[in-house]
């Protein structure tokens, strides 16, 4: 037997494609249109599955608000369910059958999910609403049936009577809606054990306003109120104008208080400016508390209005606005105090390289006291900040010439311990701007010329000092030039350059001279005289050289 290799192994198999080629075609096109009826099944089926993709708890949150939204959900998918049921168990396309059964029962499953989502979120709104309408019945007739003896109370209890009264209609027909949201619930949950529809049946019926005499009870307690009300206002009246007068005393009274307890001339030390915010606060808690009173008395004045009597607070105004000044005033001068302070606290060396600064400091706060308009016995606040200003204003020329760039360790002696007489322990590396300005000699005239003369002595010692040191380094490297000199076979070192080597010396003579005219030298006068010694030493000593090699040569 042949074995078979493929269609081209034989002419008979190598014919058969040739001659089918419009069936196999047929069988092609057959089968796409098979499958686009299947994809047109899917399109048929797609709204039924639409269910998987919805947030249930979500929809029904945001769906359905009163009963009738519940009504129209459980309706719809009522008439869903009964279509559902009408769906075919198979589909046949061509050859192929589809079975819907496991689709059906699966959205059956997720209808029924919805159904319960819908229950619950009815039997949640329920119980909400009955709370509600339960705490207002229970709130309510135990505000009524107490009475108010204080005029707080009388005044308190007539606002919640306003507050009973206004939502009565909206309490009662939020307890009718229960009782439609409980038919409905009845009606559909009949199937559902999850679900105590006996319960909140009764709960309903404990807020009915038909069958729960509760609503009854609350009706004869706000008409037993008002004649309540009506008794004891002419004795309420009594009590607020009692009180108001008493209110009216106390105000005056802290006014008189404020007025001689609002701060005065002090000492400036920061822990008395402190201590005057604690006396600040605690005015300003007590006047507080009198406003509440004030406030509740108008408040009861307008409740029982009571055109007679009513009191005229307006000098609570004008106290407040007292005390708002004279407190801003004293923040801005703790603000003030609190910024310096910083300043004093820096290192001198740090901050002497930005004396400048003081200055747009002092600026900034001038500007700032000028515009305050003080209160009553407060203008020495601002008096004294001016003054402040004017002292900043004086010293900061001298600061200047106490940056001390040229300072050495005498220059710092002479000025701390000798004119500020600050203590032996204050050096430069400890030293702050608050020793500088809380000397107070500092702010004497005489000191501006003090450190000028420091400052210009300390600048010429440093050019006496540089020369001096320049001179040491040339008497330590200056050299002198030699020539071999031969002469019958003996070689003999002669010194060359004598024009340069006395130009160099006579240089060095007329430093020192120029030195010693110096109104600075005195410091280095042992130093000068050790080296103008030397030169006149050098200079004979080579001037005779100089001869000896001429008559020599």
């Amino acid at each position: 037997s042949k074995q078979f290799r493929g269609l081209h192994d034989s002419e008979i198999f190598a014919e058969m494609p040739r001659r089918n080629g419009q069936c196999l075609l047929n069988v092609y096109e057959g089968a796409e249109d098979i499958f686009a009826r299947l994809e047109g099944l899917l399109d048929k089926y797609s709204t039924w599955s639409s269910f998987r993709e919805i947030d249930m708890k979500a929809f029904v949150e945001e769906k359905c608000q009163d009963v009738e939204d519940y009504k129209t959900n459980f309706n719809a998918l009522k008439s869903k369910q009964k279509e559902l049921k009408r769906l075919p168990d198979v589909e046949v396309i061509g050859s192929i059958r589809v079975t819907l059964r496991e689709f059906v029962l699966t959205v059956e499953d997720q209808m029924q999910h919805l159904h319960d989502f819908l229950l619950g979120g009815l039997r949640d709104q329920i119980m909400e609403d009955v709370a509600e309408v339960d705490e207002f019945l229970n709130d309510s007739i135990a505000v009524l049936t107490a009475t108010p003896a204080t005029m707080e109370e009388i005044s308190e209890a007539k606002a919640q009577f306003g507050a009973i009264v206004g939502q009565r209609d909206a309490m009662n027909a939020l307890a009718s809606s229960c009782k439609g949201k409980t038919s409905l619930l009845r009606q559909y949950a009949s199937t559902s054990n999850a679900i105590d529809v006996h319960s909140i049946t009764e709960q309903v019926r404990n807020i009915d306003t038909a069958r729960s005499g509760r609503w009854k009870d609350l009706e004869q307690e706000v008409e037993a109120f008002s004649d309540l009300v009506d008794r004891q206002k002419g004795a309420a009246a009594d009590i607020i104008r009692n009180d108001a007068a008493a209110a009216m005393d106390n105000i005056q009274a802290f006014r008189n208080r404020w007025e001689s307890l609002k701060p005065n001339e002090m000492n400036w030390e920061k822990s008395s400016i402190c201590g005057v915010f604690g006396k600040l606060e605690e005015c300003t808690e007590e006047f507080d508390s009198l406003k509440q009173v004030a406030s509740r008395i108008t408040r009861a004045f307008a409740r029982f209005d009571l055109p007679e009597g009513r009191p005229d607070f307006g000098q609570i105004d004008v106290i407040q606005a007292d005390i708002d000044c004279t407190v801003t005033l004293w923040k801005a001068l703790r603000e003030y105090s609190d910024e310096f302070d910083d300043i004093l606290s820096t290192s001198w060396i740090d901050y002497r390289t930005n004396v400048f600064s003081m200055d747009d400091f002092r600026m900034k706060w001038f500007e700032r006291f000028k515009t305050f308009n003080p209160p009553s016995g407060q203008a020495f606040i601002v008096e004294h900040a001016l003054q402040e200003m004017t002292s900043i204003q004086s010293i900061i020329p001298i600061l200047k010439y106490c940056r001390g760039d040229a300072f050495k360790e005498d220059h710092w002696t002479e000025l701390l311990q000798g004119k500020l007489g600050l203590p032996g322990s204050i050096r430069l590396e400890n030293l702050t701007a608050r020793h500088l300005f809380n000397a107070n000699v500092l702010k004497e005239p005489s000191t501006l010329k003090f450190v000028k003369d420091l400052q210009a002595r300390a600048q010429g010692e440093v050019t006496v000092r540089e020369s001096l040191q320049e001179l040491m380094a040339w008497s330590k490297t200056a050299e002198v030039s030699f020539y071999q000199h031969q002469l019958d076979g003996r070689v003999t070192a002669l010194i060359t350059d004598w024009k340069q080597l006395f130009l160099h010396i006579g240089d060095k003579q007329s430093l020192l001279a120029s030195l010693k005219e110096s109104p600075f030298f005195k410091s280095f006068a042992d130093t000068g005289s050790m080296y103008e010694g030397k030169m006149i030493l050098i200079d004979e000593c080579l001037r005779q050289l100089n001869d000896d090699q001429r008559k020599w040569l």
